[in-house]
């Protein structure tokens, strides 16, 4: 994709850059920062936003949302496997013969098998049929 068409956030890749022309534009870690103008913004140290005794419990949080941003990202990615998808698909089928074929206490549906090949003989009989007629 291109970085002009292909982005979900609105206005990225366009010139004159976002939505937000002229608003207060976020920083890095979300703080809203002053909008732009003729005027120098305050230099804010990060130490003196957050307190002292605080800082361990934000360290402890930020690597809490990395721990489940990483496993996160692990369950998506062998969701979308193809062969995790291939393997989903032949179990969901191989169970849905099963059901078909056999009784919840494992025997034999031999009536439904009976149907499933005479059918299968009708079908094989009048493609046969159809080809010999032309």
């Amino acid at each position: 994709m291109s970085a002009d068409t292909g982005s979900r956030r609105p206005g990225a890749g366009r010139p004159g850059g976002s939505r937000n022309k002229g608003k207060g534009k976020r920083a890095a870690g979300g703080r809203q920062r002053p909008p732009e103008s003729g005027a120098p913004a305050e230099a804010v140290e990060p130490s003196a936003v957050v307190p002292a005794g605080s800082a361990a419990a934000l360290e402890a949080q930020i690597q809490a949302r990395r721990d489940h941003l990483a496993a996160t990202i692990d369950e998506l990615t062998s969701r979308a496997a193809p062969k995790a998808l291939a393997r989903q698909g032949v179990a969901g089928v191989q169970a849905k013969i099963r059901t078909f074929t056999h009784t919840p206490e494992g025997q034999l549906r031999v009536e439904r098998l009976a149907a499933a090949g005479a059918a299968v003989v009708a079908l094989g009989t009048a493609m046969i049929w159809l080809r010999r007629r032309r």
